[in-house]
Parts: structure tokens; sequence; C-alpha cells
């Protein structure tokens, strides 16, 4: 239940309760009942305003993300508000081309974004994120039983790669109140895969004495684990009943 409608219901009880009350009474309370409900269409006006507020602000964030990946992916030149922001900002003595600047992706603009925003990542991602050509993010949330609940969801385009089939990664956290409780994320199809470490052992079969060859993988630390199934309470006692400490990476 929202907060508006759960004011209209506390409204409508007392104003049952004024009504019920002797007559002798119902003077003082229904100045009472008038204070509670001019204080109760205030809330919703400044909720009305608050939602506005966001509104506009949701329209003027996609427009202005919407124009900075045209920018970042080469689909328009700087024109000439954005020549005359850098004059007045920047530099001055600036004078463009006469043929006017040319529309050119920027190389590995998101590569270098996730790498220089300190997320979890490993020095053999970094050719891996040179092929990102989009980051979208989308997010939706609900309060049930007085907790929030949201799920974030982060879609990254690639350009085709000799590491992976996949075009696009997806990630969907799941978090109640702040706190990641689960996520499900694409499975990567690998070709070649750097962000693991493979050691091979030789095991010996002490009644037949044949030798087989064991590859293990270990898992290096990497942007790419985000995209593994995660849920909070298993993952809790796991690491209750294992001696290897394990970072939250959703954090």
């Amino acid at each position: 239940m929202d907060r508006m409608t759960e004011l209209d219901k506390v409204t409508a009880k007392l104003k049952e309760k004024v009504l019920s009350l002797p007559i002798g009474q119902r003077r003082a309370a229904a100045k009472l009942f008038f204070a509670f409900t001019s204080i109760v269409e205030a809330e919703k006006k400044e909720d009305e305003i608050l939602q506005s507020a966001h509104k506009q602000l949701n329209e003027q964030t996609f427009a202005l993300t919407t124009d900075m990946d045209n920018l970042i992916e080469g689909k328009r030149a700087a024109n000439d508000d954005d020549v005359a922001f850098w004059k007045t900002q920047m530099d001055e003595k600036y004078t463009p081309p006469k043929d006017g600047d040319q529309a050119a992706p920027i190389p590995g603009f998101w590569g270098k974004f996730i790498i220089n925003a300190n997320i979890h990542c490993g020095e053999h991602d970094a050719p891996i994120l040179q092929h990102v050509t989009n980051i979208s993010t989308f997010s939706d949330e609900k309060v049930e039983n007085d907790k929030t609940i949201s799920v974030e969801t982060l879609v990254i385009a690639f350009s085709e790669n000799p590491y992976f089939k996949n075009k696009d990664l997806t990630i969907k956290i799941k978090k109640i109140d702040g706190e990641p409780e689960s996520s499900e994320g694409t499975k990567i199809e690998w070709v070649n895969n750097p962000t693991v470490k493979r050691k091979t052992k030789n095991r010996k079969n002490k009644k037949t004495g044949e030798v087989k060859v064991v590859v293990k993988e270990i898992q290096l630390p990497s942007f790419f684990e985000l995209f593994q199934n995660f849920d909070a309470e298993k993952d809790e006692a796991g690491s209750q009943n294992s001696e290897e400490f394990k970072i939250n990476i959703y954090m």
C-alpha cells in the first residue's frame, strides 16, 4: 500500500470516528480533523511536486545520456552548442575546422570507464572490455511489508570479439533495503577465457598404475564474475562452511 492510499484510509476512519462522537464533542474534534486533513492535502501536493520533478529528471537524464551515447558511438558530431560551451568553459581560442567537427566513435571509451570506475576487475579483463560498445541500466522499485525491494538491471553490449559469442551480457540484481539479495546473469559462451587460470596435475591410480592428467580451473578476479548467479542466503551458508574468504562483489 502506497503512502497516499494509506492516508486516504486513515482520513476516512477518522471522519467516521468524528461523526460517531456525541454532539458536544464534535466541534473540537472537527477542528482537529480539519487540521489533520490540511496536513494530508499538503503532503499530497508535496508528493505531486516530487513525482513531477522526478519525471522531469528522468526525461532530462534519458535525453542527456542518449546524446552522450551518440557522441561516444560516433553517431553525431559536435554541434554549435557544444562548440559554444567549449569556448566559454574550456578554451576561448578554439576554432572549429572549416568542414566542421566530424562524427567519430571514441575507441575503448566504455572499457576505460569500467576500469576507472574501480569496479571489481582484473588486468586480464582490459582487452575484453575494449569491445564494449554500450552500457544501459534500468531500475524498478516497490515497497512491500515496509521493505524496499528493487531490481537493478545492467545490459552491456559488445562488438564481435575473440573471447565469447554473446552480443549482450545482462545482470539483474535484486536488493532488499539496499542489500544485494540475489542476482541472475547471462551465461557467457566463452571461446577464449583469460579470466581463469588452468593448473594441470598428474594423478596416479594406486590399483592400476594408470596416470591421468587432471585440469583444474581457478577463477581470477574478474569483472565477468558479476554475471554469475548469486543468492545471499546460499552464499552466506557456504562461506560459514568454508575457510576461504569470498568477497561479495555485488556490494
